[in-house]
């Protein structure tokens, strides 16, 4: 797998940003969050190599005084609409664990471009 500083690494982290950013909006709006309205979220840090893989989720939701409420990680398969199944990573190309038995998140989320489903990442 490409690191941040490769140029072919780019396309999959601006999609992969697209699908973090919208997963935490309807996320946010799952949990009520016009109850709350300074609730929101922050995305990770992968801006260079030193960082990489530091964080194991993509985004945290923050509570309205700036504390953690919860960490998600999201993965989106767009061969699902082809395959009609959803590819699950547990182990990387290494043979480590990987995808959902290495997350540190509070919440998982897959989508296919255009469902978003989640869950907690405990119960998986």
């Amino acid at each position: 797998m490409p690191k941040p500083s490769d140029p072919s690494f780019r396309p999959s982290l601006d999609f992969g940003r697209i699908h973090e950013e919208i997963a935490a909006e309807k996320l946010l709006a799952y949990m009520n969050y016009e109850r709350e309205p300074s609730m929101h979220y922050k995305l990770g840090s992968f801006s260079d190599d030193t960082n990489y893989r530091t964080n194991h989720f993509d985004f945290e939701i923050l509570k309205p005084d700036g504390t953690r409420f919860c960490t998600v990680e999201v993965k989106c398969d767009t061969k699902r609409k082809h395959t009609l199944n959803y590819f699950i990573e547990h182990t990387n190309n290494y043979g480590q664990a990987g995808g959902i038995d290495s997350t540190t998140a509070d919440y998982w989320i897959i989508s296919d471009e255009v469902k978003y489903y989640a869950c907690r990442a405990s119960s998986l």
